[in-house]
């Protein structure tokens, strides 16, 4: 629910509210129980030939109830500084209770992702949440000059993105909980026994999906604008401003343990070897000395939710428009604006040693 009180005082007006929104997500993802065959093309799979093999043990569970507070608390005051003058402040509390589940069935890695074992994997909790998301808040609008026609206006604000539902629920396949493996390259012919295809490959049911549970923060944006406006003739106005905005700690969602321990090499450089996550390595004619593909051998691949990705955005806006009269009305709008981000997207697949620290314009 949403309360609110305003209360009027002279030249100010007094704002204070609060909410409170309870969340509750009943999901399940039944993909895998009977297994899947993944072909690289058309012709492929016509020939029957060799695939990618993913299973899902019947002793998984894949059953969550999900729950969380979102919880905020606000006040503000519109202060009318001189009769050209206002001055807008606020400040907004924002935060939510953490991330539960009704049979306890979610979990993290206690040591992180490249020294933990199976006993570090930690029911209860997604990641260790935080909840001084304070979000300060400052504007102003200046009419210039005697006439009332050129007005100056900005503000300055912190918000949140809180972390809720797509980010956690598709982290439900996690161990110990949840066994699932996949085998690629292997042979169509074992149909319908998926499981045996993908234990004979080599595959331990090991892979799983985790928050980092020390450090994940809440995303956080720091917005700021200013325009100036100016009434003319014929009941126009005309608008030119800027916009920009600061984000940091947004998610970022990526493979990791899919590389093994590189090998230092003399001048310094850093050698990963090819190979695979089999138990097994198999040499091949382009891979001769095959390596298993992980720094933790306790685990296969590992999704990874971490919040370190920094952006930028700044815009120029300018707009003319014309209010309703004799008739005729019209707006016109104009955008020129450049974001700047370590990484466009939730999810990362390099995990390559190609892998540097770039900015992506978008």
């Amino acid at each position: 629910g949403v309360q609110t009180c305003a209360l009027p005082i002279w030249n100010h007006t007094m704002k204070f509210g609060a909410s409170a929104q309870r969340f509750q997500w009943n999901t399940d993802n039944p993909a895998f129980w009977q297994g899947q065959f993944s072909f690289p093309d058309l012709a492929t799979m016509l020939r029957l030939g060799n695939s990618s093999a993913t299973y899902r043990l019947p002793i998984s569970s894949t059953n969550r109830g999900l729950r969380t507070w979102l919880m905020a608390f606000y006040g503000q005051t519109d202060y009318r500084m001189t009769p050209n003058l206002t001055l807008n402040m606020g400040f907004r509390w924002e935060y939510t209770t953490g991330v539960s589940e009704v049979n306890n069935n979610i979990s993290y890695l206690a040591r992180g992702p490249i020294v933990s074992t199976p006993a570090d994997l930690t029911k209860g909790k997604l990641w260790d949440n935080h909840i001084k998301n304070f979000q300060p808040r400052i504007g102003f609008n200046w009419a210039v000059g005697g006439s009332q026609f050129t007005s100056l206006s900005g503000g300055f604000g912190v918000y949140h993105n809180q972390i809720l539902h797509n980010s956690f629920v598709s982290f439900r396949d996690q161990l110990p909980f949840n066994f699932r493996a996949t085998a690629t390259n292997v042979p169509f012919a074992a149909f319908p026994n998926i499981e045996q295809v993908v234990l004979q490959a080599g595959q331990n049911f090991n892979a799983s999906r985790h928050f980092d549970y020390d450090n994940f923060k809440t995303p956080t944006y720091y917005r700021y604008n200013l325009t100036i406006q100016r009434q003319l003739p014929g009941e126009m106005v005309a608008k030119i401003g800027y916009v920009g905005s600061v984000a940091r700690h947004l998610a970022r969602r990526q493979l990791l343990n899919v590389f093994p321990e590189p090998v230092v090499r003399a001048d310094g450089s850093l050698f990963f070897g090819c190979g695979s996550l089999q138990a097994v390595q198999v040499p091949t004619a382009t891979c001769p000395n095959p390596v298993y593909q992980a720094i933790n051998r306790n685990f296969g691949r590992i999704e990874w939710m971490s919040s370190d990705v920094n952006s930028a955005y700044n815009s120029l806006v300018a707009s003319i428009s014309k209010r309703f009269s004799k008739g005729v009305t019209f707006a016109a709008n104009y955008t020129w604006s450049k974001s700047i981000d370590d990484y466009s997207q939730s999810r990362s697949e390099e995990h390559t040693s190609e892998l540097q620290s770039r900015f992506g314009i978008s």
